[in-house]
Formats: C-alpha cells, sequence, structure tokens
C-alpha cells in the first residue's frame, strides 16, 4: 500500500476547536477506500483482501469509535512519512504514544473482505 494518500491528508486532521473545511465534508473518506482497495488487490502473501473490525482508540479515553482496516501483508512506512504523522496533535498536545497493549477479541466479529 502506497501511504502518500493517506500521509498527504494529515494536514486536514482538525482538532474540535478548529474552523476549517476538508474536502471530506463534501466526498467522506473516498480517499480511504480507494486506499483499501488498491492494496487489497496487491497482497503479497497471495490472501488479498483485508480483515476489518469494530474497536476503539489507541490513546486515553480509548472511545470505542473506531473501524479498524488490517492488511494480510505488513505495510512499509517511511521516515518522512512518519514524520508526518508525528505533526497530529490531541487535545492534549503532540500524539507522542498511540499505541496500548494488546486487547482481547471480546464479544467483536472480524470480517474479511476479498
Amino acid at each position: 500500500m502506497d501511504l502518500n494518500m493517506l500521509v498527504s491528508r494529515v494536514q486536514d486532521v482538525c482538532s474540535e476547536k478548529d474552523n476549517c473545511t476538508t474536502i471530506e465534508e463534501q466526498r467522506p473518506l473516498l480517499w480511504a477506500k480507494e486506499a483499501v482497495l488498491a492494496n487489497s488487490a496487491k497482497s503479497v502473501s497471495g490472501s488479498g483482501g483485508y480483515y476489518t473490525y469494530l474497536g476503539s482508540l489507541t490513546t486515553p479515553e480509548y472511545n470505542e469509535n473506531v473501524t479498524w482496516i488490517l492488511f494480510p501483508d505488513p505495510v512499509p512506512v517511511s521516515r518522512r512519512q512518519i514524520a508526518e504523522f508525528r505533526h497530529l496533535m490531541s487535545p492534549k498536545g503532540k500524539v507522542v504514544e498511540n499505541y496500548r497493549e494488546l486487547q482481547s477479541i471480546a464479544d467483536r466479529t472480524i470480517f474479511h473482505a476479498e
């Protein structure tokens, strides 16, 4: 998957207090759909598709409002792309630690899309 499309949109992420307008208001997440479809067709492992499930954020308060999309193969990320993601802000300032320990599957359903 080429993360350039996603990285180019980092500046469109706004805080609740910001007054900003993005293309997503006209075409909600269409760019993300295109990226997912492009990557799912290029699987190195041959399994293709992707997995998805409803989950939570990886930062406190761990709100349950994320649709996770996982590909069967790792997606390479360059240092430049990581630097772009480090510009993201949270209500507490820069997002520094955006991970958490592995959680149980609980009662979640995991879907596989071809």
